[in-house]
């Protein structure tokens, strides 16, 4: 056992070294041989044999218990990676709460940070026209923007639509649209967003032409007040919810 301390202390960079290339190699593999354990009882035996022969102040130790050797060594090197992985686990784990409670604290203090991190959605507070509306439904406005299975329903006719006024000019950045949720998906395609082109007419920010359950367009920010959603075919327009942030 005295031989085997010296012969470590002896050569502990060498060790090091070798336990390094066997954890790479280990974390590498994705299979082993079957006769891995045996092999590595060998490789283990021939380095203590060639220690000792660079070292003949040490005498060779016997082989005996050569697999209990290198299993309690390698579990040894093993010790600090995974002191640096829990180390670096809980610094990662202060710095995000650190970051979560400087987050909190400006959007308690600050409008501009509240309004940063959960946009208000301008439809809820948009005066809501619509191009028709179909008997016994709700009328625009009177109902906020998200019912099921729809807050608004126009008649069959070319190209309906909706129209949101929003307060203030905003630069709106994306609507998010969700169809009907109780039948007719096929009914709100294509579907357009749109918004004034200044010259009395109507610029085209989006457009879809396949089916959907909820949409989102991103517009990339268009300074605007108004917000149109059409319809481009002969049918009903119906949806759930309209979402509009900037």
């Amino acid at each position: 056992m005295r031989a085997d301390f010296g012969l470590v202390r002896a050569r502990r960079g060498v060790l090091r070294r070798a336990e390094a290339l066997y954890q790479l190699g280990s974390a590498l593999t994705l299979s082993r041989p079957t006769d891995w354990s045996r092999r590595s009882q060998r490789a283990f035996a021939r380095l203590v044999r060639e220690l000792s022969a660079v070292v003949p102040t040490v005498p060779s130790p016997a082989l005996k218990g050569d697999a209990t050797t290198a299993r309690s060594l390698l579990r040894a090197a093993r010790r600090p990676i995974w002191r640096l992985f829990w180390c670096s686990a809980g610094l990662l784990t202060v710095v995000a709460a650190a970051v979560l409670a400087s987050a909190g604290v400006a959007a308690l203090v600050s409008p501009r940070a509240r309004r940063w991190m959960a946009p208000p959605d301008l439809a809820l507070s948009a005066r809501i026209t619509t191009s028709s509306v179909f008997p016994d439904t709700p009328a625009p406005g009177t109902v906020p923007p998200h019912q099921q299975p729809f807050f608004f329903h126009t008649n069959a006719e070319d190209h309906p639509w909706i129209t949101f006024d929003l307060p203030h000019i905003a630069n709106v950045r994306t609507v998010r649209i969700t169809t009907r949720t109780d039948c007719c998906r096929e009914r709100t395609v294509p579907l357009n967003i749109e918004v004034p082109d200044g010259q009395g007419g109507w610029r085209l920010v989006c457009q879809r032409r396949v089916p959907f359950s909820s949409w989102t367009c991103d517009t990339g920010g268009v300074a605007t007040a108004v917000v149109r959603v059409r319809l481009a075919a002969h049918d009903m327009l119906h949806l759930s919810q309209v979402q509009i942030f900037q």
